[in-house]
């Protein structure tokens, strides 16, 4: 197998917190791979002459290791099949584009692709008409717009008007993980589209044992999840409609949401670890089987089981986040698009949209694969592309998915106070009920 090296998904959050949204970059990366050891020749790239065209690509990946191998081949994939088009690539880590995105949007003067952060910033270059709407392109491509549906679909926070203005490179399926032998062994079992209540049984049976569940779970992410399967609508209107302040977040579909978080999170539920407000070791409890399963990881976690669980990582099992009690059986996850890239509204774009559309062709999800990375498409045989099987499952979850549900609420101050709120929740500082009252206050909703 690969051998990997990771940035740990509470290290990337933490540097990468966005502003205006309450959002976080959620896609940051799965586990970076080591660069190659050497022990062939290099060729030296070609030199462009002045006929050659020049794409210029900036985004936020940059450090990554496996991204960055990924970006090398997939361009000298593309280089060779479009003589004549040369690419250059900006790849900044967090801080760096952090500092350097708003300078770039206030110049006017974008690289041809470039990766800007789902939410304010995207909408930033909406609003200045400085990346292109890239609904007529896919309308006139149906076979690229069918690839990648299920990446693009109902994630407002990269469309206007319902209209996409970025595509991803890649894509993320937020699960619950768990010790399949650790279960089995009390003789229970876990399905994936288990009921909350099921779960809470299983888990106070597993904690009766001394193994907890543990939770590094994204507030948001959770609620919307968790409401999308209650709606069967992964476009999450009827949030869109609370944040605006158009519905009550005291309807019994945010109520049984925020219930299910409670189980999940609660000390007093019983399921967590009494600790767990402490700031506990989440990934480091379930590697060593202390916490029998774990919920919000994904891709980036991949590479990670590998090397701490190199002996019985076969026995990792997922599932999706609770269901609610008398929800239906949709399958929908959490996840969606990691890495986006908008095309700048300027003389290149067609040779932009020309590398755009070979990100998501099957060459490129191949070496995606190769390198750890999930594409944002479905891709036949993935097991011919890794020896990973957490990422194997990952890919074939995704895959199966009737659809993906964004983690996102745009309303800033909507946002922020559900994340303040899960932390509460937690704590048993506040329940349910009063959450949707205080939410309604946030959004103005008045009956």
């Amino acid at each position: 197998m690969k051998k990997t090296i990771y940035l740990s998904r509470r290290q990337f959050l933490k540097l990468s917190a966005t502003t205006g949204a309450g959002l976080v970059i959620a896609a940051c990366a799965p586990q970076a791979t080591e660069a190659p050891s050497g022990g062939e020749e290099e060729v030296a790239a070609p030199e462009p002459t002045a006929e050659d065209i020049q794409l210029e690509v900036a985004d936020w990946q940059g450090g990554q290791l496996n991204y960055d191998t990924a970006y090398e081949r997939i361009i000298a994939a593309f280089e060779e099949a479009n003589p004549g088009t040369m690419v250059s690539r900006r790849g900044m880590g967090v801080d760096e584009y952090r500092n350097a995105v708003q300078p770039i949007l206030a110049s006017g003067d974008l690289p041809d692709i470039m990766g800007l952060y789902q939410g304010p910033d995207v909408f930033s270059g909406i609003e200045a008409e400085l990346v292109i709407n890239l609904a007529p392109i896919l309308a006139a491509d149906s076979e690229w717009a069918d690839r990648v549906a299920k990446s693009i679909d109902g994630f407002d926070d990269f469309h206007s008007d319902g209209d996409p203005y970025a595509l991803p490179l890649d894509a993320i399926t937020i699960v619950s993980i768990f010790h399949n032998d650790l279960v089995a062994e009390q003789g229970l079992s876990v399905d994936k589209f288990i009921n909350i209540d099921d779960y809470k049984a299983v888990g106070l049976t597993m904690a009766e044992n001394g193994k907890f569940f543990s939770n590094y779970g994204d507030t948001v992410a959770s609620i919307t999840v968790a409401i999308a399967q209650q709606t069967n609508d992964s476009s999450l209107a009827i949030v869109r409609q609370a944040e605006r302040g158009e519905v009550s977040w005291t309807g019994d579909v945010f109520l049984k949401a925020w219930q299910s978080w409670n189980i999940l999170m609660n000390v007093d539920e019983g399921l967590v670890p009494p600790d767990i407000a402490s700031g506990i070791e989440f990934e480091q409890g379930f590697y060593d089987q202390r916490w029998w399963g774990h919920w919000y990881w994904g891709e980036w976690a991949a590479g990670e089981l590998l090397r701490n669980m190199p002996d019985n990582i076969e026995q990792v099992g997922i599932t999706n986040f609770p269901r609610v009690p008398d929800a239906p059986g949709k399958n929908i996850w959490s996840g969606g698009p990691g890495q986006i890239l908008s095309v700048a509204n300027q003389d290149q774009q067609e040779e932009a949209l020309k590398f755009l559309r070979f990100l998501s062709s099957p060459v490129a999800a191949e070496i995606m694969i190769e390198e750890s990375i999930h594409p944002p498409v479905d891709v036949p045989n993935p097991e011919n592309f890794t020896d990973n099987p957490f990422l194997l499952t990952l890919i074939d979850q995704f895959n199966t998915a009737d659809a993906l549900v964004g983690f996102s609420i745009l309303n800033a101050d909507v946002a922020n106070r559900v994340i303040e709120h899960g932390g509460n929740l937690m704590l048993g500082a506040i329940t349910p009920e009063e959450i949707g009252e205080d939410l309604d206050t946030v959004s103005g909703y008045s009956a």
